[in-house]
């Protein structure tokens, strides 16, 4: 943080402010802001670095105008450089989308910088990316575009040492030919922007978290999706260390990622399997009262107090285990915490030698949540295996890895239609009483069509799948929601907008009865139904790709 600040930084002599930048060390900036309010007298400079912090912080662009304005106050009345304080502004203004006020003030820091004394291209240019940007924000693409490639043209004359000004130009001319529909363009001017990056700023910078989230755009519209949830993935992650939830930037890169798959989000299978599971695991004779307590509390919908009664339960067990894991994932939206359960029932079953193969399902399912589908893969095949050797076959759990095995190759399109259309086959030849099993598996298969862009056999598949589910579930089934947003999704594309609308919409009020808000399952459905209320408003469907402008002190990071 210090390196951010450091352009604003002099010899410290008060005492608040050696305070100050060890809360901001600690990363306690409320109490940082607050303990630089302390410093008298009051100056441009303290000013401008809470007005700093407020924006790049904590997301709090208003609160960082007040503070930017205070210090401009100040050196208006001394006489000093103001240029600063105007691109601060002009960056602030930009993020709430009042592109007039930003203009103004980037026009403003351009004339001071183009007119001082000593000539700093790079300052220069940093001004014409904050136009360029505001422009571009306006959808003025021509005049965004002019303005970038001078900042471009001059960070490239300035020579050695300015690697990371003209990488993050070049990410910026990269978004401009993406809204202007070059994607091809954008791509090659992304890569050579990301090799720029990575060889001037550490791996979890705020800087390339900003860069890979719009790299993400621009690999989604190329239709590269694999590549496109890599770099929103990489983005989310880096975030996640540095930035509050709910900022800006944060909530950007999630919405990105619910868009970019909003079928993997939860996927049905996981959910129809596990859910069937804790029942069973539910449902063998109880004797201890934590348990018959447990179940209580599940019936009432308290989760959290019934996982801490089936921990009360004494000796440890791997179907104990195996429920809390359950309800983590499928109640919870935790796969982190479900995994440490899954784990602890698998350490069991290998040690009394039972069978791994639902331990090791369930794994896969949870790390392809997280996507780790590396892992998840490999847990769905030592499944299959176990399952195959087996001294009893059993056709409907060996279609249930081939499921597993499809979801996690998802991003590999000819692999995930030969396994579920081998799932699809082995649950036909069950027969009678084996419906929902192959329900889900058609289900799967009508999404891979989707994905493959084939949306009309994917809709006949999933009308198939949607008379078999009807048939033998509740109407208020956690597996008909996830089903229904599925479905939804298949209607979008194929333009019939009112029946995805009624499809999203059954979809959440069944999950509002069953799943706490913020449930992963929820956010899914919530963001699918807000999705077409913009469909119907703009005729037309867009990812979002926010490009977050920071700061000229954040670029020094």
């Amino acid at each position: 943080m210090a390196v951010i600040l450091d352009k604003l930084y002099a010899p410290v002599t008060d005492p608040c402010e050696t305070k100050a930048q060890q809360l901001l060390n600690d990363g306690k900036i409320d109490q940082a802001i607050a303990m630089y309010l302390c410093i008298k007298p009051e100056s441009a400079r303290i000013f401008m670095i809470i007005g700093i912090l407020y924006a790049e912080k904590k997301g709090d662009y208003k609160a960082a105008i007040i503070f930017y304005k205070k210090a401009l106050k100040i050196q208006e009345k001394n006489g000093d450089d103001t240029s600063n304080a105007f691109t601060e502004l002009g960056i602030a203004y930009q993020n709430l989308h009042e592109y007039d006020l930003a203009l103004n003030y980037h026009f403003r820091a351009l004339i001071i910088r183009k007119l001082a004394q000593t000539i700093d291209r790079k300052l220069i240019a940093d001004s014409l990316i904050g136009i360029a940007n505001a422009y571009w924000g306006e959808q003025n693409l021509s005049e965004a575009l002019e303005y970038v490639t001078q900042a471009v043209t001059l960070n490239e004359s300035v020579g050695s040492g300015n690697e990371l000004n003209l990488a993050t130009n070049l990410i910026t001319l990269a978004s401009i030919h993406h809204s202007r529909d070059d994607d091809n363009r954008a791509l090659e001017v992304a890569k050579q922007a990301l090799a720029l990056l990575e060889s001037c700023v550490s791996h979890d910078s705020p800087i390339l978290a900003s860069f890979l989230n719009n790299l993400g755009a621009i690999q989604f519209s190329l239709g590269l999706s694999g590549d496109a949830q890599l770099s929103f993935a990489r983005a989310l992650i880096i975030c996640e260390q540095s930035l509050p939830e709910g900022h800006p930037q944060r909530l950007a890169i999630e919405k990105n990622i619910k868009r970019l798959t909003p079928m993997e989000q939860y996927n049905l299978r996981n959910s129809f399997i596990s859910l069937c599971k804790a029942i069973l695991y539910s449902s063998a004779p109880v004797t201890d009262p934590c348990e018959t307590k447990a179940q209580q509390l599940l019936n009432d919908g308290k989760i959290d107090q019934a996982i801490a009664m089936y921990l009360c339960i004494k000796p440890e067990s791997a179907r104990i285990f195996m429920i809390i894991g359950i309800l983590y994932a499928e109640k919870k939206g935790d796969y982190k915490a479900a995994i440490i359960f899954y784990k602890k029932a698998l350490k069991i079953q290998e040690k009394n030698g039972d069978d791994t193969s639902n331990a090791f399902t369930e794994l896969g399912i949870a790390y392809q949540n997280l996507h780790e589908y590396d892992l998840a893969l490999n847990y769905h095949f030592r499944a299959l295996i176990i399952r195959k050797l087996a001294q009893t076959i059993d056709r409907k759990l060996i279609a249930d890895s081939l499921i597993g095995i499809a979801n996690a190759y998802w991003g590999e399109q000819n692999l995930t239609l030969e396994y579920v259309t081998q799932a699809v086959t082995l649950n036909e030849s069950v027969g009678s009483g084996n419906e929902l099993n192959l329900a889900t598996n058609l289900i799967t298969l009508a999404s891979i069509h989707h994905s493959r862009d084939d949306d009309n056999r994917a809709l006949e598949v999933a009308k198939q799948a949607l008379a078999l589910l009807e048939s033998c579930v509740p109407r208020d089934s956690p597996v008909l929601a996830s089903f229904l947003n599925n479905l939804g999704a298949i209607q979008f594309s194929l333009g019939l907008f009112g029946d995805a609308q009624l499809s999203f919409a059954r979809a959440l009020i069944i999950c509002e009865q069953s799943l706490p808000e913020g449930h992963p399952q929820r956010l899914a459905m919530e963001g699918n139904i807000n999705r077409i209320t913009e469909m119907e408003r703009n005729n037309q469907q867009n990812l979002e790709s926010d490009h977050w402008q920071f700061s000229l002190k954040t670029l020094l990071a």
